[in-house]
C-alpha cells in the first residue's frame, strides 16, 4: 500500500482528525479576520462628541459585564432634530442590564440615544482610546433601558462572525450540570482560549503554582500535542485506541 494512501486510511479512521482540523479553521478564520475592522477610517466619524439618535448594527456576539453589556457595532445612521444622515465608523456601547438587553445578538439593529465620547486614560496610565482605535472603534458610549430600542435584525455571515457563533456554541456546551463551574470555566480557556469566566481563586492558584502560563495554550496546540502523542504510541505499538480495540 503506498503512503499516500496509509496517510488517507489513518485521516478517515481517525476520529480526532475531524476535531483538529475543525479546531485549525476556527483558529485561522478569528486570526485571520480579528482585525478585519482596524481599517475602518476615522476621517468618517464626524459624529463624535455629537449627541443624537444612532442607529447601530451589532457586529460581534453581546458580552455581560457586572451591570451591563458590551456591544460593538457599526454605526449605519444619525439622526437629530434636524436631519438623519447616513454614517460609518464603530462604536463601542454599553447599556444598561436589564432583560431586553440581555436577550440581544448578534445582528440585531437597535436605535440609541447617546454621546459618543472618547475615553479617558485609566489610573494606570493605559491609553484605552488608543486600544479601541487599534480595534478599529472610534468612541464608546453607555446608554440606560430606557434610551435604545431593537428596530430589526441583519444577519452578519463574515468568517469572524460565523467563527464567534460557533465558539459562542462551543461554550455553552461546557455548561453541563456534570461539570463543575469552575472546571468549566479553565476548559473553555484551555480549549477555546477564553479566561473572561475564570473566578479570582482560579486565577490565583495558578499564579501560585507558577503555571498561569497553560491557560495561554489555545485548543489547537492541545489537539497537536495530543495526535503526536497519539501517532508515537501508536507506531511503537505501546498503545492500542479505544475504536481499534475488539472486546469479545
Amino acid at each position: 500500500m503506498s503512503t499516500n494512501a496509509e496517510i488517507r486510511k489513518w485521516i478517515l479512521t481517525n476520529p480526532f482528525v475531524g476535531i483538529l482540523l475543525f479546531q485549525i479553521v476556527v483558529i485561522l478564520l478569528l486570526a485571520s479576520n480579528n482585525k478585519t475592522l482596524s481599517f475602518i477610517s476615522r476621517t468618517n466619524i464626524d459624529w463624535l462628541g455629537r449627541e443624537a439618535v444612532y442607529t447601530l448594527h451589532l457586529v460581534h456576539i453581546p458580552q455581560e459585564k457586572k451591570n451591563s453589556f458590551l456591544l460593538d457595532a457599526r454605526v449605519l445612521s444619525v439622526a437629530d432634530s434636524l436631519s438623519v444622515e447616513e454614517a460609518s465608523g464603530m462604536i463601542r456601547l454599553y447599556v444598561q442590564k436589564d432583560s431586553a438587553a440581555s436577550s440581544l445578538q448578534q445582528g440585531d439593529i437597535i436605535a440609541v440615544a447617546c454621546k459618543p465620547s472618547l475615553p479617558r486614560k485609566s489610573a494606570d496610565d493605559f491609553d484605552y482610546s488608543k486600544y479601541l482605535i487599534y480595534n478599529g472603534i472610534a468612541a464608546q458610549a453607555y446608554s440606560d433601558s430606557l434610551s435604545w430600542r431593537k428596530v430589526s435584525h441583519s444577519a452578519i455571515y463574515t468568517p469572524q462572525a460565523i467563527a464567534e457563533r460557533v465558539r459562542a456554541f462551543l461554550a455553552k456546551t461546557y455548561n453541563n450540570p456534570n461539570i463543575s463551574r469552575r472546571n468549566a470555566s479553565i476548559i473553555s480557556a484551555l480549549t477555546l482560549g477564553d479566561r473572561s469566566t475564570l473566578d479570582a481563586d482560579t486565577r490565583s492558584a495558578f499564579v501560585n503554582a507558577g503555571a498561569m502560563h497553560i491557560l495561554a495554550v489555545s485548543g489547537l496546540h492541545v489537539g497537536i500535542i495530543y495526535l503526536l502523542l497519539l501517532r508515537l504510541l501508536t507506531g511503537f505499538g505501546l498503545w492500542t485506541p479505544l475504536y481499534k480495540r475488539k472486546y469479545l
